[in-house]
């Protein structure tokens, strides 16, 4: 999830992700995931009001407390415009009684009332410390249901868009993820991301982070950019 300094400075100095890698998307493969489980992969403009509203809803199940005073906290208004943007894509899993080995291709319209869990990307840019910007295939969202958990469908969700973004020769992928979520960071190290050379914590933990907040009060960051390797 990039933070409201991140989006400005992409909307006013980047080119959108649909630039980067415009639509169709790569096609649906073989996963390995129950045979009750289905993994559609989908754009935003392909969900259906009421898919948003459950997928919006798993999100601020799991966030709204975790988040609340962050710098990461979040209102419905603002969370929908970011999550629905046109430029993200979605892999949605849905429990869903199917012929073992088959894969659906992506629907036009997608319609989930029950909705398991959902990673969120972009293909997108961003800064590096040198002169160069790297293209990359940003997780905004990896969201379970609290009955989805411990079955590793986080990492089938992770390694399905760290694919997707090597199948389009993206250099890395990259995510945030607060500092106080010890249970996300321990998992997106198991799965190997590592602090991006652009975290602000790590900018901050070798003195080289300057930020102050409204009332000219030095503000720690309270969030984690990750990234790993793809290309």
């Amino acid at each position: 999830m990039a933070t409201p300094a991140v989006r400005l400075r992409r909307a006013t100095l980047h080119p959108t992700s649909r630039a980067l890698s415009p639509l169709p998307l790569p096609p649906p493969r073989p996963l390995l995931t129950p045979s009750d489980l289905v993994l559609t992969l989908a754009p935003s403009a392909a969900l259906s009001s009421r898919t948003r509203e459950a997928l919006y809803a798993l999100f601020d199940a799991n966030m709204a407390s975790l988040s609340a005073g962050s710098s990461l906290a979040h209102s419905r208004v603002a969370k929908m415009a970011e999550m629905f943007d046109p430029d993200a894509r979605f892999l949605i899993l849905t429990s869903c009684e199917r012929m073992p080995g088959a894969m659906p291709p992506t629907p036009r319209r997608v319609e989930f009332d029950d909705v398991l869990g959902f990673a969120s990307f972009r293909f997108d840019t961003e800064d590096t410390m040198g002169a160069e910007d790297v293209e990359v295939v940003y997780c905004y969202e990896l969201q379970l249901s609290e009955r989805a958990r411990g079955a590793g469908l986080g990492t089938v969700l992770m390694a399905e868009l760290e694919g997707i973004g090597a199948r389009r020769g993206m250099a890395k992928a990259m995510l945030t993820c607060l500092a106080n979520n010890n249970s996300a960071l321990a998992f997106y190290a198991k799965a190997g991301y590592t602090p991006d050379e652009i975290d602000p914590t790590r900018i901050a933990e070798e003195g080289g982070w300057e930020d102050v907040d409204s009332d000219g009060e030095d503000r720690r960051p309270d969030y984690r950019i990750l990234s790993k390797l793809l290309n």
